[in-house]
């Protein structure tokens, strides 16, 4: 019954088409990173790029944030976070945070095209940007697109997608204390 119940939620998982993954940059520590990269999950990998600011794309571990800068010259192809469908899996939707006053304007484009000024912006409610309706099977480019001075600091982003191979982990289970009080024997017991 126990093993029963993990099999049939990743089924139903399975079944209702969509995986969400979220990554947390914070967990890359608390040195700088120039161009971090990593997995969000076993499904989606990423990479940063500079694209063509002046100033590299980081891991700030003192903010706990990746820095994207921008270039204020059109097309505006500032620093990006890249991510890429791997094991068959196609991204639908890409969410992410950021921290207060860092709002910059945001703009994706797809696979290896180059950046243009007219590439579909990025939707923002309030500190949290969302793109969705994708059917990216190759990569998103997700870039500080913004015309003046301001850096985009994300602390999170979160991907939806479907397909991809499954990524079983099994669940974790520590003991804290153990304790056990020897009991007197009643009888004398002799082995031959």
């Amino acid at each position: 019954k126990i093993l029963l119940l993990p099999v049939l939620l990743f089924l139903w998982g399975n079944v209702s088409g969509q995986i969400t993954a979220t990554y947390t940059f914070s967990s890359l520590g608390t040195s700088n990173i120039n161009l971090p990269s990593g997995n969000v999950d076993g499904n989606i990998a990423f990479t940063t790029s500079n694209g063509t600011s002046g100033t590299a794309t980081q891991y700030n571990g003192g903010g706990s944030d990746l820095r994207l800068y921008n270039n204020t010259t059109s097309p505006y192809n500032g620093g990006a976070l890249i991510l890429t469908p791997q094991n068959g899996a196609t991204i639908t939707a890409v969410e992410f945070t950021t921290s207060s006053t860092y709002t910059p304007t945001m703009r994706y484009s797809i696979g290896a095209a180059n950046a243009t000024a007219a590439d579909p912006s990025i939707s923002r409610a309030s500190l949290t940007y969302s793109v969705t309706g994708l059917g990216v099977t190759s990569s998103i480019r997700i870039r500080n697109a913004h015309t003046t001075t301001l850096q985009m600091r994300m602390l999170t982003v979160k991907v939806t997608y479907t397909g991809g191979s499954p990524t079983i982990t099994s669940p974790t289970t520590s003991l804290t204390a153990f304790s056990a009080t020897p009991s007197t024997p009643s009888a004398t017991q002799t082995f031959n």
